[in-house]
């Protein structure tokens, strides 16, 4: 019922969410808005999952359809619209593109990828940088498991990605974790080894330990590093 629904919901050009597109255009021009892109992630995302588990060919239509408006609306990013949108909170959109790509084999929905991959944060992981002060944490992650998902879908020449997704989960774990293995104040990372000094009653959101957890379960997964399972374990 709900595919169904989702169905006769979507626009002819592909685009599928319970608010209108403007809201898209609203980021690239800085008007305001919250942040539409976090939300098309999970909507990306469920229907994933949904054609992961049913293979329901109607599902994969309908997310083949989104997947193509996403492509198109960022094929028009020039590369200051790109670093407008991704100034805002946009979730794992690289990730759950990247996973497209897998699902599907058509190299536009890793064009599409590439849009929301922030090189600079990349690269600044990948030389050992924590240049984690003041950025949103539950930003952040999704951003790393990203990156992770960038190697495992396009192979070895892409290690970058890896060991910066390697080189963030070190930073965090040694740096910014509180014992019970969550991190943050106010969703945001501080200084390297000052979490008590800065420690407030809003602390360890859960949003950041879910995404570590799946970010660890990715990197246990490919390298079979008992230090990722310990965390875990701990974590959950």
């Amino acid at each position: 019922y709900i595919i169904d629904e989702l169905e006769g919901s979507q626009a002819d050009n592909g685009y599928l969410s319970a608010f209108p597109e403007c809201y898209y255009d609203n980021v690239e021009q800085k008007k305001p808005c919250w942040v539409p892109w976090y939300t098309m992630h999970k909507i990306i995302n469920g229907l994933l999952d949904t054609y992961k588990f049913t293979e329901n060919e109607k599902v994969l239509g309908v997310l083949t359809k989104l997947g193509d408006w996403v492509y198109n609306r960022t094929r028009r990013w020039t590369s200051d619209t790109q670093n407008t949108v991704l100034a805002v909170e946009y979730g794992g959109m690289n990730d759950c593109m990247y996973d497209l790509y897998k699902l599907t084999g058509e190299e536009k929905y890793a064009v599409a990828a590439h849009s929301f991959d922030e090189m600079s944060l990349f690269t600044s992981l990948q030389q050992g940088n924590d240049v984690l002060n003041g950025k949103h944490a539950n930003t952040t992650i999704p951003k790393l498991m990203g990156a992770l998902n960038r190697y495992l879908a396009l192979g070895k020449n892409e290690e970058l990605y890896l060991e910066a997704a390697k080189n963030f989960w070190e930073i965090v774990i040694k740096d910014h974790t509180y014992i019970t293995g969550g991190n943050s104040e106010w969703e945001h990372f501080g200084k390297p080894n000052i979490l008590d000094a800065e420690r407030t009653n809003c602390n360890n959101e859960t949003c950041n330990t879910y995404n570590m957890l799946m970010l660890s379960r990715e990197l246990f997964k490919l390298t079979g590093d008992v230090k990722y399972g310990d965390y875990y374990e701990n974590t959950l």
